[in-house]
């Protein structure tokens, strides 16, 4: 088998100019591509928080997972209807919030406060649900 010399790098060239080049203006850096457009785009408030602390990162990428009336700021009917077309437990998480004694600013000065860390351990989830258990009176 025999190549031919002449031509054959000019007709790769004009093969590799003829392609075109792909576009990054498709691609959305820092978007998670789970995550189907954020909470503007899917019609839902977004979270605020009754403690006054900022939103954890998972609470960010999907609030209507993250919505407790016990924790945040309520949404309306209509908000929750839509979400829960997607996350059909939410209701009755909702409803399990609402029977719960709502955060609010003063318990970061608890001193049995502890809060939850962004990427907790099985030590920081055990002493976080304890100091919950505490607030709401089951402790």
């Amino acid at each position: 088998m025999k190549l031919h010399a002449s031509g054959s790098i000019e007709n790769r060239l004009n093969n590799i100019a003829a392609i075109e080049p792909v576009t990054a203006a498709s691609v959305q850096v820092g978007v998670n591509p789970l995550q189907s457009g954020g909470p503007k785009a899917q019609g839902l408030p977004p979270l605020v928080r009754l403690d006054g602390q900022p939103l954890k990162p998972a609470e960010n990428m999907y609030p209507a997972m993250a919505y407790r009336e016990n924790e945040h700021q309520p949404w309306p009917e209509e908000a929750i209807k839509l979400a829960a077309k997607r996350y059909p437990d939410l209701p009755k998480q909702v409803a399990a919030s609402r029977e719960l004694v709502p955060d609010s600013p003063d318990d970061l000065q608890d001193p049995d406060y502890y809060p939850l860390p962004d990427n907790p351990t099985f030590k920081d989830q055990f002493y976080h649900g304890v100091w919950r258990e505490k607030k709401q009176g089951k402790l």
